[in-house]
């Protein structure tokens, strides 16, 4: 029997937005590879080394082409301050080529959903909707998502 491989998991203390502002939520999952949190650092090095491959390795979302199915989890915390969208975004030869599912969710709001594996890597998007009244600009929305396999 196939089992379910964890491919893709936030942090233990969630994934935070501030409001009005999209991040890419897959953006520092390396497979395989260390990690790298030196961000100026990373950021040198990709100006100057530009075609090298590196770049496009560690942009290019959860490697899924060994798997039939993904069922990907999300959930938007309690505790967020607005409403937040999320985009699975098609990755193929290293170029986005869709999107196979927009979903928003509320604060307190989940989403869990299987998907036939659609191309070689998912990135996966998360844009913060901005309150109208919102003036408090230190609050922030927090989210979970995480990515199994099925082969």
């Amino acid at each position: 029997m196939a089992k379910n491989k964890l491919l893709f998991r936030t942090p233990r203390e969630g994934f935070r937005l501030r409001p009005g502002t999209t991040r890419i939520v897959t953006e520092n999952h390396h497979h395989d590879h260390h990690h790298h949190h030196h961000k100026d650092e990373d950021q040198n090095n990709d100006n100057n080394n530009n075609n090298n491959n590196n770049n496009n390795q560690r942009n290019r979302g959860i490697d899924v082409r060994k798997y039939r199915t993904i069922r990907v989890n999300a959930d938007n915390r309690f505790t967020s301050v607005s409403s937040v969208v999320f985009s699975l975004v098609i990755i193929e030869n290293g170029r986005r080529v869709g999107i196979l599912e927009r979903f928003r969710l509320a604060p307190g709001e989940t989403f869990s959903r299987t998907f036939n594996v659609p191309g070689e890597f998912l990135e996966i998007r998360a844009h913060a909707l901005r309150k109208r009244n919102c003036r408090n600009n230190r609050r922030r929305d927090t989210i979970d998502v995480s990515v199994f396999g099925h082969k």
